[in-house]
C-alpha cells in the first residue's frame, strides 16, 4: 500500500514546514496531542520523525493508547516520551466512560515497556 505524504496548510509536506525556532533556555521539544493523534498515524509519524530525527528535538506523544497498534516500531523510534492517558483501571468503568475496551491500551503499554520507551501514565480524573 502506498502512503501519501501528509500535507499542511501551505500544500507542502508537513515535514517540510517544521523549522527550528529561536533557542530558549533548553534545546526544546515537541509534543503531539489531540483529540487522539493516532487517528492520523502517517501525519503524526511524519511530524515526529522530522522533529526528532532531523531537528534533534525531544518528542512526546500524548495518547489514550487505544489505537497504539497503528504505531509501527519505526514510528515509535521517533518518540522519546509517551504520555499515556488512562481514564480508569476498572474495566467496567473504563467501558462506561469511553465506550471502548481497556485491553488495547494495556497491550500498547506492555509493548512500550518491551521497547524500553519512557512512559508517563497519566490517570485522568473523570467525574461520573
Amino acid at each position: 500500500m502506498r502512503h501519501r505524504r501528509a500535507l499542511g496548510r501551505r500544500g507542502l509536506p508537513v515535514g517540510d514546514q517544521v523549522r527550528p525556532g529561536r533557542a530558549g533556555a533548553g534545546r526544546g521539544g515537541f509534543t503531539v496531542s489531540g483529540g487522539e493523534p493516532m487517528l492520523q498515524p502517517d501525519f503524526t509519524g511524519e511530524i515526529l520523525g522530522r522533529c526528532h530525527d532531523d531537528l534533534g528535538l525531544h518528542t512526546a506523544l500524548d495518547t489514550s493508547g487505544f489505537l497504539g497498534a497503528r504505531a509501527s516500531d519505526a514510528f515509535l523510534d521517533s518518540v522519546d516520551l509517551v504520555l499515556l492517558d488512562i481514564k480508569s483501571w476498572d474495566r467496567e468503568l473504563y467501558m462506561r466512560l469511553t465506550s471502548r475496551q481497556l485491553e488495547p491500551t494495556l497491550v500498547f503499554a506492555r509493548r512500550l515497556a518491551a521497547l524500553g520507551k519512557e512512559v508517563w501514565v497519566r490517570f485522568v480524573l473523570v467525574r461520573v
